[in-house]
């Protein structure tokens, strides 16, 4: 935080004196909640990532091979099932089931089996892809839409504890709220324009703050952050070399 006799100097930028102090306390606070959080969530973020990608695969698989048998055969019964089969597997959304979030697509999979007719079932039991019956492959993707969506509950689990009883949409906006604080800080800052060494005095305490806004600012990719995007980060952080 600046000195509060330097920020008190200023005509402009001192009027922002109150709202950086409450900017202060919510980067603080938001900072201790998740100071823990990058090792562990990254290592959870990576392994939903991959297994969001094997299940992705393992569906348009299921799809594609649904269909294709579909064409290939003569029987128009069996080809009829066919179709039917598809579209019981991957329910009412058919292939864009991929598109919703890790639980949506684990519960949806989970869903399957009451999804199924008798008939579906019959048929993915007889037909044989490669060394497996169709029920097996059905299987397999299920198995992993069920480890994403255990995946994806403990990294829940993780960023609701390190929240404190924060949730993540609660801690979204107060990030947002400390960069619009400080990026209007700094723009006061400007147009006060101090002396490169006053300037210096005044920023160094918020370097490591700007820091780690900006970095928290770039989410890894994930299931999708509940509650909005995260804005950018502070502009102009560091200390600049020579007078704004």
């Amino acid at each position: 935080m600046p000195s509060c006799p330097l920020v008190k100097a200023l005509g402009r930028a001192s009027t922002l004196e109150p709202d950086l102090t409450s900017a202060r306390d919510g980067l603080q606070a938001t900072h201790a909640a998740s100071g823990k959080a990058p090792p562990e969530l990254a290592r959870l973020q990576e392994k939903a990532g991959l297994l969001d990608k094997k299940h992705d695969r393992k569906a348009r698989g299921l799809d594609k091979v649904l269909d294709g048998l579909s064409e290939l055969t003569d029987d128009e019964v069996l080809a009829g099932q066919l179709q039917e089969a598809r579209g019981e597997t991957l329910g009412p959304l058919g292939l864009s089931v991929i598109l919703t979030s890790y639980t949506d697509q684990a519960a949806s999979a989970k869903l399957a089996d009451a999804r199924m007719s008798d008939a579906t079932k019959q048929v993915f039991k007889d037909v044989t892809i490669g060394d497996k019956s169709v029920a097996k492959w059905v299987k397999d993707w299920q198995d992993i839409a069920k480890q994403l969506g255990d995946a994806d509950a403990e990294k829940t689990a993780v960023e609701t504890k390190l929240a404190a009883g924060a949730t993540p949409a609660e801690a979204l906006k107060a990030r947002n709220t400390s960069i619009r604080v400080i990026n209007a800080f700094l723009g006061m800052l400007a147009l006060d324009a101090p002396d490169a060494a006053t300037r210096a005095r005044i920023l160094g305490p918020l370097d490591a703050a700007l820091a780690k806004v900006a970095r928290r600012a770039k989410p890894a990719a994930t299931d999708g952050a509940k509650g909005g995007e995260p804005e950018g980060g502070p502009t102009g952080t560091g200390t600049p070399s020579g007078t704004p």
